[in-house]
């Protein structure tokens, strides 16, 4: 366990499992789908994280109203029967630590009168097609990429995956913005310059991986369609490295000296 203090999420791995319960909670899933899913993860009897996943679990779901006895139950007999307040060596945070843990144990025997609102998680949901060409336009320059891939994730099991959209680009930049009639396969191969020192160029494909709405809204607003060409549909296979979409533009700024 990485802690920092004493409290609930004091420390990493209660962090990481709030993060996956509130999203999960957020895509529309059950309280019985979520428990199926953490339980897969949840450490062993007498694991030091153990006191941590069932305590931050029940208090989740006291927070949202979502309490069951089996989680309560649960809870309440590890923090009784195996605390976790001998992780922390100094005797005072030994003390405040058992504090916080027996406040949870009597909260658990209570409903939350305010019990907290799910918010829906957003998951990137690309609206671009198979061959789509876009142009990016970095310091008064146009580069122009195509889209060779989309692969949609549509199982509710993976529902916190994002889209994969994958990519390759044109090995060319103009100084004014072309239109779709320039693209042609006799004009423009598609090639893809690799980050190296001696400038080779590669034929492979990158994968966009979009992290939240706010990165999205930040390219997507700074790009322009310019038409679609039809090309043969690239599978994960071919995928060899991944770019968020926050990184793109200045990766490829890097690639062709911008």
């Amino acid at each position: 366990m990485s802690a920092w203090g004493i409290e609930l999420f004091d420390n990493d791995f209660a962090l990481d499992l709030k993060t996956d319960f509130t999203e999960m909670l957020g895509t529309g899933m059950t309280i019985g789908d979520i428990e199926e899913q953490l339980f897969k993860n949840a450490p062993v009897e007498a694991d030091e994280d153990e006191c941590i996943f069932w305590s931050v679990l029940a208090f989740l779901e006291w927070e949202y109203g979502l309490l069951n006895d089996y989680v309560k139950n649960k809870a309440k007999y590890i923090i009784k029967n195996r605390p976790d307040d001998k992780l922390f060596l100094d005797n005072q945070k030994k003390v405040k630590r058992k504090l916080v843990l027996e406040n949870l144990y009597r909260k658990l025997d209570t409903t939350n009168p305010k019990a907290k609102k799910i918010k829906p998680t957003f998951v990137y949901r690309t609206a671009w097609n198979v061959g789509d060409i876009y142009c990016i336009e970095i310091n008064k320059q146009y580069v122009y990429i195509h889209i060779v891939g989309v692969n949609r994730i549509n199982k509710k099991i993976e529902c916190l995956s994002p889209d994969y959209v994958y990519i390759k680009v044109f090995d060319i930049v103009s100084h004014e913005l072309l239109t779709i009639k320039a693209f042609n396969r006799k004009l423009f191969r598609l090639k893809y310059k690799k980050l190296s020192n001696d400038k080779k160029k590669n034929n492979y494909v990158e994968q966009i991986w979009c992290l939240g709405k706010r990165e999205q809204k930040s390219f997507e607003k700074d790009i322009i369609y310019i038409g679609n060409k039809k090309t043969k549909t690239l599978s994960t296979d071919s995928v060899s490295i991944y770019y968020q979409f926050k990184v793109l533009k200045q990766t490829l700024k890097n690639l062709f000296e911008l």
